[in-house]
């Protein structure tokens, strides 16, 4: 391969972390290695997830390069079994160094799960064997066999997962609920401005994730029944998504004109909504439909600046979608006294901050004169009708 010979063999899981031993990348200056750090938070997912699908687990092969005692002749290497042949016998001896090119993760994940269940050391995994030359060539195989990798999207991790049960729901939603139907990208992580989708994917498991929190055997089915009930309810209240629905819009227009479709607004719907079933688990569905049917989800909504929206285009982050789970609850009248403080406090000042309402409301010596600042803007119209009065209930409420 490459004008190299090099070897494929059958190695058993037991005798890798025995053949592969661990290098201390750390403690090398990065042109010194030929490996990436050994990125410790990853062993555990891969080490699960060889001992909780035994049966079923794939790995690809590792790739490696060996470097002989001086003692051993390279002829000597490779034995076949009759002459011209490309199979035959590896004559590795043990005091050869090996460096793992690809798959150093893959070696700590088998560890760690022989330490778990020896018996899946009997297993077999596949690996290729070139020659070590020089760290220049190990770092260039390193490069080589990273550099085109490329990750499958979100989107398509969860079509193709037939083990998790998030995803099995999530999948269960695109053939039920009728907005979704026909509208869900199940490939692409982000959706181009002409796509006929209204979501991904991946938008959709990670809101129905916010709602639900762990699935498991014992819970599956009444799980997937209330992800069902709870974005059908969704798709019929939330205006655009209903006239989408009835042909009335398109997708596109809904995405560039709403925030109704981001990923980020599925997930804060999905975190209020949890919050919202627990709060009021006998009429959540009602409540919800009246609540959500009276919002305005345009993108323009000064509602959404600084919450989710900035200088017009929708924020993806996590405080973002923190921002608008809690201007939801205070919506749907679940939110603590906090929260609702926080939400209005936010609404005022947001674009005044020369204001500095959080820091003034706090502290006895301000809080009165920020409150009067809040009534003069109210006087002069650029506050809706009773906000003064409001904020002035909450603060008395929270700071006595």
């Amino acid at each position: 391969m490459g004008g190299r010979e090099y070897y494929t063999l059958s190695m058993k899981l037991k005798t890798v972390p025995r053949f592969f031993e661990f290098q201390n990348h750390k403690a090398l200056e990065p042109e010194q290695r030929a490996q990436r750090v050994l990125n410790k938070q990853r062993v555990p997912a891969i080490r699960d997830y060889l001992l909780h699908n035994a049966d079923s687990y794939v790995f690809s092969a590792i790739t490696a390069s060996y470097q002989l005692p001086e003692s051993v002749d390279e002829r000597d290497l490779f034995t076949p079994f009759e002459e011209g042949a490309d199979i035959g016998i590896l004559n590795l001896p043990m005091e050869a160094d090996l460096l793992i090119n690809d798959g150093q993760h893959r070696r700590a994940g088998i560890a760690a799960a022989l330490d778990d269940d020896p018996s899946i050391g009997e297993d077999m995994i596949a690996v290729v064997l070139f020659p070590f030359e020089d760290s220049a060539r190990a770092q260039q195989m390193f490069s080589d066999l990273n550099r085109t990798a490329s990750p499958t999207t979100k989107s398509l991790n969860i079509l193709y997962d037939h083990r998790d049960r998030l995803a099995n729901i999530t999948m269960a939603l695109t053939q039920t609920v009728e907005v979704f139907v026909g509208r869900v990208d199940k490939e692409r992580a982000s959706l181009s401005k002409r796509s006929p989708a209204l979501i991904t994917l991946g938008s959709l498991h990670d809101g129905t994730k916010e709602l639900l929190g762990e699935v498991t055997d014992d819970n599956f089915a009444e799980r997937q029944d209330l992800a069902v009930a709870f974005w059908q309810t969704v798709s019929t209240a939330i205006p655009p998504w209903r006239e989408v629905t009835v042909g009335k819009t398109t997708a596109p227009q809904v995405r560039e004109q709403t925030i109704a479709t981001h990923a980020v607004t599925l997930r804060a719907i999905g975190e209020a909504g949890r919050a919202l079933v627990k709060a009021r688990p006998d009429d959540w569905s009602t409540h919800l439909s009246h609540v959500f049917a009276a919002i305005d989800w345009s993108r323009t909504n000064p509602e959404w600046q600084g919450v989710v929206v900035t200088d017009g285009d929708v924020t993806n982050r996590r405080q973002n979608q923190r921002d608008l789970a809690e201007l939801l609850r205070v919506k749907l009248e679940i939110a603590s006294l906090d929260e609702r403080l926080r939400r209005l406090v936010h609404s005022v000042g947001h674009t005044r901050p020369e204001l500095a309402l959080t820091a003034r409301l706090r502290s006895t010596d301000t809080r009165e004169e920020a409150l009067v600042d809040v009534k003069r803007l109210e006087a002069d119209g650029q506050l809706t009708p009773g906000t003064a009065d409001a904020l002035t209930e909450l603060v008395k409420a929270a700071y006595g």
